[in-house]
């Protein structure tokens, strides 16, 4: 008898994301479904099918986060409007905890934004940092925005291995809620993880399979995403330059206690506001003066959010950012860079002379950055120079002498990054 060759269909794959996914739902029946949009149409299926490859949702016991429902999303998408929505999210922030007027408006919009992460707009999203003493409302306020946002996540602790799927897999919000998030990430050899998670196309590489061989052993996470921080010890210098902080007063006070369940109505309104603006453009902002670098990218989708759902506040929204650039000058003028810098700027010559580029020796810049120290407390030419590398500052030699060669336009951008502009 001659044999049949059989072929076999493909075992389908598990995928909580793909590319027009509002995102994954339970019908009336309790069954989960991908709710999709195509651009140009909405569908409800039960499984997807992408270059050869059938995907299906994961079972709601695998999932970290929750699901909406459908049939509310559905309602919400054709009734509601953007600026109600914003409205409503500030009036529920209000009932947990208390936070400023503008920081209220800063909330609802990030908040927002967390469902349009994957927007072709949105470029970076910055990390919500929470620092302040012991009951003030950090995980209060925390917890408000996790439970609304996008795949909201609580986490109370910092593990390698789960933090990367859930970036990876369930394209998370992620709310860190420790005492020294600062000590332990580094300590949880997440470094990378968390200061790669405000930019979009990032990806950090761990080695699973070292006995495959080249290319074979290394996985590429992607790990961007929407992240909040709750902390009462600050954070390293680099890690903060990627935060957006958030003051906490000190009103105590009595506050009802955020779930997931009591918040389940509005994030299922702010999935269908993902669902009508996912592919719509942003509003484009006007030139914004007074931030720059990285603080000025963090801003613009905020921004945007702003512009678009509550353009009454854009101005104050706007002044709370500058406000904040304010505020890392000020913790910049702390750090020694900011020395280095004001040493620099003593010896430099103090009469406009017409000169964009300036030489001067480096042991006249150590000289007034070991004033009053001790012997062993001096910084030697070999720091020097690596510091100023990495200040970006070019260091050379005249006639065996130690230099440093300055352009003009970079000592005066300099000043202004580190607060130190007149």
């Amino acid at each position: 008898m001659e044999a049949t060759n059989v072929t076999q269909e493909p075992e389908p794959q598990l995928s909580a994301y793909f590319e027009g996914l509002v995102d994954v739902v339970t019908d009336d029946a309790g069954e989960i479904n991908y709710l999709i949009n195509n651009g140009k149409n909405m569908s409800v299926q039960k499984s997807y099918a992408a270059d050869g490859v059938v995907y299906v949702p994961p079972a709601l016991n695998l999932l970290p986060f929750r699901v909406p429902q459908l049939s509310p999303v559905l309602k919400w998408y054709k009734k509601d409007d953007d600026r109600t929505l914003f409205r409503d999210i500030v009036e529920h922030f209000q009932k947990f905890s208390f936070v400023e007027a503008v920081h209220l408006v800063l909330l609802a919009c990030y908040t927002m934004l967390t469902y349009l992460f994957d927007h072709e707009d949105v470029h970076y999203l910055g990390e919500i940092l929470f620092h302040a003493a012991p009951e003030r409302g950090k995980s209060r306020t925390g917890k408000t925005l996790i439970h609304l946002s996008f795949r909201g996540i609580h986490l109370a602790e910092v593990r390698e291995a789960t933090l990367l799927r859930y970036a990876q897999d369930s394209r998370a919000t992620l709310f860190f809620d420790t005492k020294n998030f600062g000590s332990i990430v580094e300590r949880k050899n997440c470094v990378d993880i968390i200061l790669g998670r405000f930019e979009k196309g990032l990806k950090v590489a761990r080695v699973h399979h070292p006995q495959k061989g080249p290319f074979k052993d290394i996985k590429l996470y992607r790990v961007f995403g929407a992240t909040v921080i709750a902390t009462n010890e600050p954070v390293d210098n680099v890690l903060e330059t990627r935060c957006i902080p958030i003051p906490m007063p000190n009103r105590p006070g009595h506050y009802a206690d955020s779930t997931f369940e009591i918040s389940a109505v509005l994030r299922e309104r702010i999935t269908a506001f993902r669902a009508r603006n996912m592919f719509e453009s942003l509003p484009k902002l006007p030139e914004i003066e007074g931030l720059e670098g990285r603080l000025q990218d963090m801003a613009a989708p905020i921004l945007q959010i702003c512009q678009k759902v509550c353009p009454e506040h854009f101005r104050h929204l706007f002044n709370a950012f500058i406000e904040i650039s304010d505020q890392k000058k000020l913790s910049k003028r702390e750090t020694i860079e900011a020395d280095v810098i004001a040493s620099i700027i003593q010896v430099l010559p103090t009469e406009d002379n017409g000169y964009t580029d300036f030489e001067i020796e480096s042991a006249a810049v150590l000289s007034i950055l070991n004033e009053g120290r001790t012997r062993n407390n001096r910084f030697t030419p070999q720091w020097l120079g690596l510091k100023v590398k990495t200040l970006g500052l070019k260091i050379g030699r005249r006639k065996s002498r130690s230099i440093l060669i300055l352009k003009k336009e970079e000592i005066e951008a300099l000043k202004v990054q580190y607060g130190l502009a007149a």
